[in-house]
């Protein structure tokens, strides 16, 4: 069985991955959306509509989501507005708050492969206000010059990540995230 994704970028793209090879699906190669929440949403209802023969997940930020539709207070108003008559095989999940929050839920793997104390790393990810910046700032505090360098922006600059944020966190999700160990810390993850 053969898992396709509908992701806002390549970070949901490695953690729908990594979910569907955790599961035992092969993931289609080609990932749709990829560029933000609101071509998730404008192409969730038309898969929808066209009643996959086999898994979707699609994913979307609540963060995001709720930055922009106010009328959508949780995650379950995103998931019956964008899909009213859900299809079983349609997977829509929302991240609560963002896909990092997932990624700071393996408490253990994610100071290990930042090189901070598991002190330092927040148990409740999912009630951080920036998930995001919370991965950068525990990047700066990090004891290895390399995770320092590549996730976090250089003093002075107005980046808000280092120019290999992306490729190091999806190195982590490929090599280190445990899904099931975040689970624990991360309820939309659960879900």
């Amino acid at each position: 069985m053969r898992l396709r994704l509908l992701v806002e970028g390549a970070l949901d793209e490695a953690v729908g991955r990594r979910l569907g090879a955790e599961c035992g699906l092969e993931v289609e190669e080609q990932a749709y959306g990829k560029n933000g929440w609101t071509v998730v949403r404008s192409n969730v209802m038309r898969f929808n509509a066209a009643s996959p023969p086999e898994p979707f997940l699609a994913m979307a930020d609540f963060m995001d989501v709720a930055r922009e539709d106010k009328s959508l207070e949780c995650p379950a108003a995103v998931v019956q507005a964008w899909t009213p008559q859900r299809h079983p095989n349609m997977l829509l999940r929302v991240v609560v708050r963002e896909i990092e929050s997932w990624l700071l839920a393996d408490r253990r793997g994610i100071a290990r492969f930042l090189f901070v104390p598991l002190g330092d790393v927040p148990l409740a990810p999912e009630d951080e206000e920036d998930p995001k910046l919370t991965v950068v700032n525990l990047a700066h505090s990090s004891r290895n010059r390399e995770i320092r360098e590549g996730l976090a922006p250089a003093l002075g600059s107005t980046a808000k990540e280092g120019r290999r944020y992306n490729t190091e966190m999806e190195r982590f999700i490929r090599g280190e995230w445990s899904p099931a160990d975040a689970r624990a810390s991360a309820p939309s993850l659960d879900k």
